[in-house]
C-alpha cells in the first residue's frame, strides 16, 4: 500500500504539483491554444493534442488494470488524428485529461 501511495503522489506532482522536472502537465496545457495543440511540426512526430489524448486514454487503461480488469490498448496506442480542432474541443480534451488525473 505504501508503494501505491508513493506512485499516486508522483503522478499528482507531475500533473499539478511540484515535480522533479519543474513543469506540470496541467500548467503547460493551460497555456496552449487549440491551434498550437494541433500543429504538426514534423511528419514523424505526434502533435500536442495527440499526445494529450494518448496520455489520458492510457491513464484510464492503467486505472482499469489497477482495479483488476484485463484491458488491452488498441493497436494505434491511442495516437489518433484530431478531426475537430476547435478551441471548444481542445478545452474538453484538457478537462478530460484533468478528470483522468482525479480518477
Amino acid at each position: 500500500m505504501r508503494e501505491t501511495k508513493r506512485i499516486a503522489e508522483l503522478f499528482e506532482d507531475l500533473h499539478n504539483g511540484e515535480p522533479w522536472i519543474d513543469v506540470t502537465l496541467t500548467g503547460t496545457l493551460q497555456h496552449i491554444t487549440a491551434e498550437k495543440a494541433a500543429k504538426k511540426v514534423s511528419p514523424n512526430w505526434n502533435y500536442i493534442w495527440e499526445i494529450t489524448n494518448h496520455l489520458f486514454r492510457y491513464r484510464k487503461i492503467v486505472l482499469q488494470r489497477v482495479q483488476g480488469n484485463r484491458v488491452t490498448a488498441p493497436a494505434n496506442n491511442f495516437f489518433e488524428p484530431v478531426l475537430n480542432q476547435s478551441e471548444k474541443v481542445w478545452s474538453a480534451t484538457v478537462n478530460a485529461f484533468k478528470k483522468s488525473e482525479q480518477e
